[in-house]
């Protein structure tokens, strides 16, 4: 460009002015929107913090925690700083963000071993996670690139990036075309001069020769290549924040990457249950249940029914049918989702069968109960992983039976994810005794005849 500009080239000058300009707008605008969405999902961390100083209760800006604050959290709540557990209330947080596990984890005040692995850790919070039940305490001991998650903004700092092989193949091409070109333009100038031609007019040619040589609308063409290759991704919902790693992701032979939140919605979902008398899948998309493989009405069963209840009772989750998005617990979350197929919400089904007790969920035992009333009568619903579950006394599926026919271990096979069973007692002699004195919920859970009703599978959506 400057070339033809020295030699008053001015219609070629200006074309190559204006393509060099469109070719740099690309670029700039492609990336700039990946950029602004990249800031605006940092934007989505904690900005402040409840915490205690001097015995009082206050609410700071995150950027003022400093180690030895106590901060108190409750569901909802972004961690802030990395906090060593000092009380818990059912605590449990989503680690996702730093583990890629999508089941909370239930955090305790218990010390963990010197030894523990980060996803070990039950009495460490750590910065960027979310407190999705329960409440409790924490002691700041890391803030701003001391915790874990800034150890890992640092190392994804420091890292080289390297160039892109789309660019390593133009550099290599822009260096052999460079030598061609004054290869040629050097022959032709030789020969002009050698038949007597005058030197300007052969140097004029040379160089237009060379100006011509260079494909001036590579660069524009592989940007708009890889700019659209950057806006078909977009709507599949993957953000490219730099051009060239679209093309390089072409590229690529071998893709090393996490998988919740990536490859899947990290988020759980209710894949299908299990009741005595028949299977079960659920279609979110279509928002049908199926049982073998064919849409069915879920109210035209009773037994899946009751699954479903006991879904939506037994929890402290929310779900928004309308918007479909949840607040709580993602395993509770999932569970109303599935009731939701069915027509049922957690506020319909309280009003209905409002709750009288419940024995909250404990990483000890493994499992969770609620105590309801429907009319003059009392029924409980619980929830938990089948290996503690099987340790209570679990009669028929029935609703009247008061057979004490043990359920067999043995004669059930169930895939690897179906990993939730689901239980409820109805009306037991036990129970009405422990409404009557109030006393210990896990009275009633020891004494009283369990009807088992479902095994659910929990899975992690595909994007």
């Amino acid at each position: 460009m400057v070339v033809s500009f020295s030699f008053g080239e001015w219609q070629q000058a200006i074309a190559i002015a204006i393509v060099l300009l469109i070719n740099t707008a690309i670029g700039y605008a492609t990336e700039r929107r990946a950029v602004r969405s990249m800031e605006a999902l940092r934007a989505l961390g904690g900005r402040s913090a409840r915490v205690r100083r001097d015995g009082r209760s206050m609410v700071i800006n995150a950027d003022a925690l400093v180690p030895g604050d106590v901060v108190l959290l409750e569901a909802g709540d972004v961690v802030s700083a990395d906090l060593r557990c000092a009380d818990s209330a059912g605590l449990s947080v989503d680690e996702s963000a730093l583990t890629g596990e999508s089941v909370p984890v239930h955090k305790t005040a218990e010390p963990d071993p010197e030894a523990a692995a980060l996803y070990e850790r039950a009495a460490m919070l750590f910065k960027g996670t979310h407190v999705v039940g329960g409440n409790g305490e924490g002691i700041v001991v890391g803030t701003g690139l001391t915790t874990e998650l800034g150890r890992i903004t640092r190392l994804v700092e420091e890292a080289h990036q390297g160039r892109s092989p789309l660019e390593d193949h133009l550099a290599r091409l822009s260096r052999q075309l460079i030598l061609l070109t004054l290869v040629l333009a050097s022959v032709v100038a030789a020969a002009g001069l050698l038949n007597g031609k005058p030197a300007l007019l052969m140097i004029e040619t040379s160089i237009a020769l060379a100006v011509a040589a260079i494909p001036e609308g590579l660069p524009i063409v592989a940007t708009l290549a890889l700019a659209r290759g950057m806006l078909r991704m977009a709507r599949q919902s993957a953000l490219v924040e730099n051009l060239s790693a679209v093309e390089t992701l072409g590229s690529t032979t071998v893709v090393l990457t996490d998988k919740t939140g990536t490859l899947t919605e990290n988020r759980m979902a209710v894949d299908g249950v299990v009741t005595v008398t028949g299977g079960f899948d659920f279609d979110y998309q279509a928002n049908t249940v199926l049982a073998r493989g064919l849409p069915i009405d879920p109210s035209a069963d009773a037994d899946l029914m009751r699954v479903l209840l006991v879904g939506v009772l037994c929890g402290n989750a929310d779900y928004d049918v309308e918007t479909k998005v949840g607040n709580g617990d993602p395993m509770e979350v999932a569970l109303l989702q599935a009731g939701a197929l069915a027509g049922l919400s957690r506020g319909d089904q309280l009003t209905r069968y409002p709750e009288v007790a419940e024995y909250p969920f404990d990483p000890a035992t493994k499992w969770m109960a609620t105590v309801h009333r429907d009319h003059d009568e009392y029924f409980a619903a619980m929830k938990g992983r089948p290996k503690w579950c099987w340790r209570w006394r679990i009669a028929s599926v029935s609703r009247r039976s008061r057979s004490t026919t043990t359920a067999r271990r043995t004669g059930w096979t169930w895939p690897g994810n179906w990993r939730l069973t689901a239980y409820v007692c109805w009306g037991s002699p036990s129970m009405r005794a422990w409404i009557r004195s109030n006393s210990s919920a896990a009275g009633w859970c020891l004494s009283g005849w369990w009807h088992f009703v479902t095994r659910r599978g929990m899975t992690s959506p595909a994007r």
